[in-house]
């Protein structure tokens, strides 16, 4: 079965980050949201794989 899927609000959210500070790689992304503060707090301390951002 696995996890249950992240709400599409939120990774759009992390899309949205990337875009905006021209971040455009999906491992550079992952690990944003497992490092930095804003993006923790943006996504509801969410930690999405490289695989489920791409």
């Amino acid at each position: 079965m696995g996890r249950p899927p992240y709400h599409p609000k939120d990774m759009l959210k992390l899309y949205l980050y990337g875009y905006l500070n021209r971040i455009r790689s999906s491992r550079r992304l992952e690990q944003e949201a497992t490092r930095n503060l804003e993006v923790i707090w943006l996504i509801r301390k969410l930690k999405p794989d490289f695989k489920t951002i791409a």
